[in-house]
Protein backbone atom coordinates (compact mmCIF):
# COMPACT_ATOMS: atom_id res chain seq x y z
CA UNK A 1 0.00 0.00 0.00
CA UNK A 2 3.25 2.17 -0.23
CA UNK A 3 2.88 5.22 -1.57
CA UNK A 4 -0.75 5.71 -1.35
CA UNK A 5 -1.39 8.85 0.88
CA UNK A 6 -1.93 11.50 -1.85
CA UNK A 7 -4.71 9.16 -3.59
CA UNK A 8 -6.38 8.39 -0.24
CA UNK A 9 -6.95 11.45 0.38
CA UNK A 10 -8.84 12.32 -2.95
CA UNK A 11 -10.74 9.12 -3.11
CA UNK A 12 -11.20 8.14 0.42
CA UNK A 13 -8.92 6.59 3.75
CA UNK A 14 -8.53 3.45 2.92
CA UNK A 15 -5.60 2.55 5.25
CA UNK A 16 -5.81 2.67 9.39
CA UNK A 17 -1.99 3.69 9.49
CA UNK A 18 0.05 6.32 7.54
CA UNK A 19 3.41 6.99 7.96
CA UNK A 20 4.83 10.42 6.15
CA UNK A 21 8.75 11.33 6.50
CA UNK A 22 11.59 12.98 5.33
CA UNK A 23 13.36 16.20 5.33
CA UNK A 24 10.46 18.98 3.25
CA UNK A 25 8.38 19.36 6.43
CA UNK A 26 5.54 21.74 4.49
CA UNK A 27 4.63 18.47 3.04
CA UNK A 28 4.67 16.02 5.37
CA UNK A 29 2.09 18.86 7.44
CA UNK A 30 -0.15 19.55 4.24
CA UNK A 31 -0.71 15.80 3.76
CA UNK A 32 -0.67 14.72 7.60
CA UNK A 33 -3.41 17.16 8.00
CA UNK A 34 -5.23 16.81 4.91
CA UNK A 35 -5.78 13.01 6.55
CA UNK A 36 -7.07 14.24 9.52
CA UNK A 37 -9.31 16.89 8.98
CA UNK A 38 -10.93 14.33 6.33
CA UNK A 39 -11.40 12.05 8.93
CA UNK A 40 -12.17 14.40 12.30
CA UNK A 41 -14.68 16.71 12.58
CA UNK A 42 -12.86 19.41 14.13
CA UNK A 43 -16.29 20.37 16.64
CA UNK A 44 -15.29 17.11 18.15
CA UNK A 45 -11.56 16.73 17.91
CA UNK A 46 -11.92 16.79 22.10
CA UNK A 47 -13.56 13.00 22.02
CA UNK A 48 -11.99 11.86 18.92
CA UNK A 49 -8.17 13.10 18.29
CA UNK A 50 -5.17 12.79 20.28
CA UNK A 51 -1.76 14.23 19.25
CA UNK A 52 1.74 13.10 20.78
CA UNK A 53 4.92 14.97 19.92
CA UNK A 54 8.99 14.20 20.38
CA UNK A 55 9.14 10.88 21.53
CA UNK A 56 6.21 12.07 24.43
CA UNK A 57 4.17 9.01 23.75
CA UNK A 58 2.18 7.10 26.48
CA UNK A 59 1.47 3.93 25.28
CA UNK A 60 -1.00 2.85 27.82
CA UNK A 61 -3.02 6.55 26.90
CA UNK A 62 -3.02 4.92 23.22
CA UNK A 63 -4.64 1.57 23.93
CA UNK A 64 -7.06 3.31 26.75
CA UNK A 65 -8.25 5.84 23.66
CA UNK A 66 -8.84 2.91 21.09
CA UNK A 67 -10.80 1.05 23.46
CA UNK A 68 -13.65 2.83 22.98
CA UNK A 69 -16.06 3.54 19.71
CA UNK A 70 -15.96 7.28 18.47
CA UNK A 71 -18.12 10.00 19.47
CA UNK A 72 -20.68 10.64 16.61
CA UNK A 73 -18.00 10.08 14.26
CA UNK A 74 -16.65 7.02 12.12
CA UNK A 75 -12.91 7.37 13.13
CA UNK A 76 -10.62 8.07 16.11
CA UNK A 77 -7.25 9.48 14.97
CA UNK A 78 -4.06 9.64 16.62
CA UNK A 79 -1.51 11.68 15.29
CA UNK A 80 2.27 11.27 16.46
CA UNK A 81 5.34 13.39 15.62
CA UNK A 82 8.61 12.74 15.45
CA UNK A 83 8.66 9.76 17.87
CA UNK A 84 11.69 8.25 16.71
CA UNK A 85 10.14 4.84 17.07
CA UNK A 86 11.04 4.21 12.87
CA UNK A 87 14.66 4.22 13.43
CA UNK A 88 15.48 2.97 17.00
CA UNK A 89 13.29 1.79 19.76
CA UNK A 90 12.92 -0.65 22.83
CA UNK A 91 11.87 -3.95 22.85
CA UNK A 92 8.89 -3.48 24.90
CA UNK A 93 7.98 -0.29 22.44
CA UNK A 94 8.29 -2.79 19.58
CA UNK A 95 6.21 -5.45 20.64
CA UNK A 96 3.40 -3.01 22.04
CA UNK A 97 2.93 -1.13 18.46
CA UNK A 98 3.53 -4.79 16.45
CA UNK A 99 0.34 -6.00 18.63
CA UNK A 100 -1.59 -2.83 18.19
CA UNK A 101 -1.06 -2.45 14.40
CA UNK A 102 -2.23 -6.10 14.24
CA UNK A 103 -5.65 -5.44 15.97
CA UNK A 104 -6.55 -2.37 15.12
CA UNK A 105 -10.06 -1.76 15.30
CA UNK A 106 -11.78 -0.51 12.14
CA UNK A 107 -12.25 3.40 13.02
CA UNK A 108 -8.50 3.39 14.35
CA UNK A 109 -6.63 6.09 12.49
CA UNK A 110 -3.07 6.39 12.98
CA UNK A 111 -0.78 9.26 10.81
CA UNK A 112 2.87 9.17 11.89
CA UNK A 113 4.91 12.22 10.93
CA UNK A 114 8.94 11.40 11.17
CA UNK A 115 12.12 13.76 10.09
CA UNK A 116 14.17 10.19 9.37
CA UNK A 117 13.61 6.70 9.28
CA UNK A 118 16.26 3.28 8.98
CA UNK A 119 14.31 1.40 6.70
CA UNK A 120 15.92 -1.87 8.27
CA UNK A 121 13.40 -1.12 11.29
CA UNK A 122 10.76 -3.93 11.87
CA UNK A 123 8.15 -1.40 12.52
CA UNK A 124 9.35 0.86 9.20
CA UNK A 125 8.98 -2.79 7.52
CA UNK A 126 5.37 -3.73 9.01
CA UNK A 127 3.59 -0.50 7.65
CA UNK A 128 5.54 -0.67 4.45
CA UNK A 129 4.22 -3.59 3.90
CA UNK A 130 0.53 -3.60 5.16
CA UNK A 131 -0.15 -0.03 5.69
CA UNK A 132 1.08 3.39 3.76
CA UNK A 133 3.99 4.92 3.79
CA UNK A 134 5.26 7.94 2.01
CA UNK A 135 8.62 9.46 1.85
CA UNK A 136 9.01 13.66 1.48
CA UNK A 137 12.13 14.72 0.90
CA UNK A 138 13.17 18.49 -0.32
CA UNK A 139 11.56 19.01 -3.52
CA UNK A 140 13.62 19.31 -7.24
CA UNK A 141 13.81 22.57 -8.44
CA UNK A 142 11.63 21.87 -11.60
CA UNK A 143 8.71 20.47 -8.81
CA UNK A 144 9.32 23.40 -6.93
CA UNK A 145 9.06 25.82 -9.70
CA UNK A 146 5.66 24.38 -10.98
CA UNK A 147 4.07 24.40 -7.17
CA UNK A 148 5.02 28.36 -7.14
CA UNK A 149 3.38 28.95 -10.08
CA UNK A 150 -0.04 27.30 -9.30
CA UNK A 151 0.19 29.11 -5.66
CA UNK A 152 0.35 32.64 -6.98
CA UNK A 153 -2.49 31.35 -9.57
CA UNK A 154 -4.35 30.76 -6.70
CA UNK A 155 -4.52 34.19 -6.06
CA UNK A 156 -4.40 35.38 -9.83
CA UNK A 157 -0.78 36.24 -9.90
CA UNK A 158 1.68 35.73 -12.93
CA UNK A 159 5.16 34.52 -12.33
CA UNK A 160 7.53 33.32 -15.33
CA UNK A 161 9.70 30.06 -14.65
CA UNK A 162 12.45 32.60 -14.87
CA UNK A 163 11.06 34.39 -11.56
CA UNK A 164 10.01 31.85 -9.85
CA UNK A 165 13.43 30.02 -10.01
CA UNK A 166 14.81 33.19 -9.08
CA UNK A 167 13.18 34.07 -5.85
CA UNK A 168 14.38 29.99 -5.35
CA UNK A 169 17.83 31.09 -5.62
CA UNK A 170 17.28 34.44 -3.26
CA UNK A 171 14.94 32.27 -0.58
CA UNK A 172 15.50 28.93 -0.14
CA UNK A 173 14.22 25.58 -1.30
CA UNK A 174 12.05 25.14 1.65
CA UNK A 175 8.86 25.02 1.21
CA UNK A 176 7.29 26.87 4.71
CA UNK A 177 10.03 29.36 3.83
CA UNK A 178 8.87 30.31 0.18
CA UNK A 179 5.20 30.12 0.68
CA UNK A 180 5.64 33.22 3.53
CA UNK A 181 8.05 34.67 1.25
CA UNK A 182 5.05 34.27 -1.88
CA UNK A 183 2.40 35.27 0.82
CA UNK A 184 4.06 38.37 1.39
CA UNK A 185 4.84 39.15 -2.38
CA UNK A 186 0.90 38.89 -3.15
CA UNK A 187 0.43 41.39 -0.04
CA UNK A 188 2.64 43.84 -1.18
CA UNK A 189 1.24 43.22 -5.17
CA UNK A 190 -2.13 44.33 -4.48
CA UNK A 191 -2.80 46.07 -7.40
CA UNK A 192 -0.62 44.24 -9.99
CA UNK A 193 -1.57 40.54 -11.27
CA UNK A 194 2.82 39.83 -12.49
CA UNK A 195 5.57 39.01 -10.50
CA UNK A 196 9.05 40.41 -10.81
CA UNK A 197 12.67 39.95 -10.26
CA UNK A 198 12.72 43.16 -9.10
CA UNK A 199 9.91 42.53 -6.40
CA UNK A 200 11.61 39.96 -4.95
CA UNK A 201 14.95 42.13 -4.14
CA UNK A 202 12.39 44.43 -3.03
CA UNK A 203 10.34 42.35 -0.53
CA UNK A 204 12.15 38.83 -0.17
CA UNK A 205 14.15 37.99 2.60
CA UNK A 206 17.85 36.70 0.82
CA UNK A 207 19.07 34.02 2.70
CA UNK A 208 23.29 34.55 2.79
CA UNK A 209 23.52 31.46 0.16
CA UNK A 210 21.91 34.01 -2.20
CA UNK A 211 24.41 36.81 -1.63
CA UNK A 212 27.23 34.68 -2.23
CA UNK A 213 25.73 33.86 -5.04
CA UNK A 214 25.18 37.30 -6.60
CA UNK A 215 28.33 37.86 -5.52
CA UNK A 216 29.85 35.09 -7.87
CA UNK A 217 27.56 36.59 -10.93
CA UNK A 218 29.66 39.46 -10.48
CA UNK A 219 32.59 37.74 -10.17
CA UNK A 220 31.92 35.54 -13.33
CA UNK A 221 30.54 39.04 -14.96
CA UNK A 222 33.93 40.45 -14.79
CA UNK A 223 32.25 43.52 -11.96
CA UNK A 224 34.69 42.48 -9.82
CA UNK A 225 34.57 45.74 -7.91
CA UNK A 226 30.85 44.95 -7.31
CA UNK A 227 31.64 41.36 -6.38
CA UNK A 228 34.27 43.32 -3.67
CA UNK A 229 31.53 45.41 -2.25
CA UNK A 230 29.16 42.19 -1.91
CA UNK A 231 32.10 40.49 0.17
CA UNK A 232 31.92 43.67 2.62
CA UNK A 233 28.83 43.76 3.07
CA UNK A 234 28.55 39.84 4.25
CA UNK A 235 31.83 40.73 6.71
CA UNK A 236 30.26 44.00 7.67
CA UNK A 237 27.05 41.98 8.56
CA UNK A 238 28.96 39.65 10.59
CA UNK A 239 27.81 36.29 8.17
CA UNK A 240 29.04 32.98 9.14
CA UNK A 241 32.54 33.02 6.73
CA UNK A 242 32.05 29.17 7.19
CA UNK A 243 28.32 29.26 5.87
CA UNK A 244 29.33 31.47 3.10
CA UNK A 245 32.61 29.40 2.01
CA UNK A 246 30.39 26.16 2.14
CA UNK A 247 27.84 28.07 -0.17
CA UNK A 248 30.60 29.08 -2.28
CA UNK A 249 31.75 25.41 -2.05
CA UNK A 250 28.16 24.56 -3.57
CA UNK A 251 27.92 26.74 -6.21
CA UNK A 252 31.98 25.89 -7.78
CA UNK A 253 30.57 22.22 -7.40
CA UNK A 254 28.08 22.88 -9.89
CA UNK A 255 29.58 24.82 -12.03
CA UNK A 256 32.05 21.74 -12.48
CA UNK A 257 29.61 19.01 -12.38
CA UNK A 258 27.68 20.91 -15.53
CA UNK A 259 30.50 21.32 -17.24
CA UNK A 260 31.47 18.02 -17.24
CA UNK A 261 28.29 16.41 -18.68
CA UNK A 262 27.94 19.54 -20.87
CA UNK A 263 30.70 17.69 -22.79
CA UNK A 264 28.45 14.89 -23.67
CA UNK A 265 24.67 15.84 -22.78
CA UNK A 266 22.59 18.86 -23.98
CA UNK A 267 21.15 20.67 -21.01
CA UNK A 268 17.50 19.32 -21.18
CA UNK A 269 19.30 16.29 -20.43
CA UNK A 270 21.40 17.52 -18.01
CA UNK A 271 18.86 19.12 -16.08
CA UNK A 272 17.18 16.67 -13.85
CA UNK A 273 20.99 15.06 -13.05
CA UNK A 274 21.78 18.36 -11.22
CA UNK A 275 18.07 18.54 -9.74
CA UNK A 276 17.16 22.04 -11.93
CA UNK A 277 15.35 23.28 -15.01
CA UNK A 278 16.81 23.11 -18.94
CA UNK A 279 16.46 27.23 -18.22
CA UNK A 280 18.41 27.22 -15.41
CA UNK A 281 21.05 25.04 -17.00
CA UNK A 282 21.60 27.15 -19.88
CA UNK A 283 22.30 30.11 -18.15
CA UNK A 284 24.76 28.92 -15.83
CA UNK A 285 26.21 27.18 -19.05
CA UNK A 286 26.83 30.69 -20.21
CA UNK A 287 27.59 32.12 -17.10
CA UNK A 288 30.58 29.54 -16.94
CA UNK A 289 31.54 29.38 -20.59
CA UNK A 290 34.95 31.32 -19.69
CA UNK A 291 35.47 29.47 -16.60
CA UNK A 292 38.39 26.86 -16.98
CA UNK A 293 37.99 23.68 -15.27
CA UNK A 294 41.55 24.75 -13.72
CA UNK A 295 40.04 27.59 -12.06
CA UNK A 296 36.98 25.91 -10.68
CA UNK A 297 39.24 23.64 -9.33
CA UNK A 298 41.54 26.02 -7.55
CA UNK A 299 38.83 27.48 -6.08
CA UNK A 300 37.23 24.51 -4.99
CA UNK A 301 40.93 23.38 -3.48
CA UNK A 302 41.23 26.67 -1.60
CA UNK A 303 37.59 26.18 -0.05
CA UNK A 304 39.11 23.03 1.37
CA UNK A 305 42.15 24.33 2.57
CA UNK A 306 39.91 27.48 4.45
CA UNK A 307 38.00 23.96 5.88
CA UNK A 308 40.77 22.51 7.31
CA UNK A 309 42.70 25.56 8.42
CA UNK A 310 39.50 27.18 10.09
CA UNK A 311 38.29 23.90 11.74
CA UNK A 312 42.20 23.25 12.75
CA UNK A 313 42.78 26.71 14.39
CA UNK A 314 45.25 26.95 12.01
CA UNK A 315 44.07 30.64 10.57
CA UNK A 316 41.26 33.27 10.95
CA UNK A 317 38.07 32.22 8.50
CA UNK A 318 37.59 35.82 7.58
CA UNK A 319 41.22 35.89 6.57
CA UNK A 320 41.14 32.30 4.40
CA UNK A 321 38.01 33.27 3.08
CA UNK A 322 39.54 36.43 1.66
CA UNK A 323 41.89 34.05 -0.18
CA UNK A 324 39.22 32.33 -1.58
CA UNK A 325 37.95 35.39 -2.72
CA UNK A 326 40.93 36.74 -4.25
CA UNK A 327 41.68 32.90 -5.88
CA UNK A 328 37.53 33.68 -7.60
CA UNK A 329 38.62 37.06 -8.67
CA UNK A 330 42.08 36.57 -10.44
Amino acid sequence: MAGSIKKDIRDGIKSKVYLVWGDEDYLKDYYSNALISNAVNKDLADFNYKQFSSGKINNDEIEGFLTSYPFMSDKKVIYIKDSGLFKKCSDSDREFWKDLFSSLPDFALIVFSEKAVDKRNALYKLIAAYFSCDEFPIQKRSDLISWISRYFTKFKKNITPEVADYMIECCSENMYILKSEMDKMINFKIHSDVITKEDIDKCSCKIPESKVFKMIDDVLEGKIKEAGQKFAQLKLLKEEPALLCAAIFSKYMQFKKIKTLAKSLSPREIAPKVKSTEYFVKLQLKQIGRLSEEKIDKVLLACQTMDYKYKSGLSDAWTELEIVFAIMAE
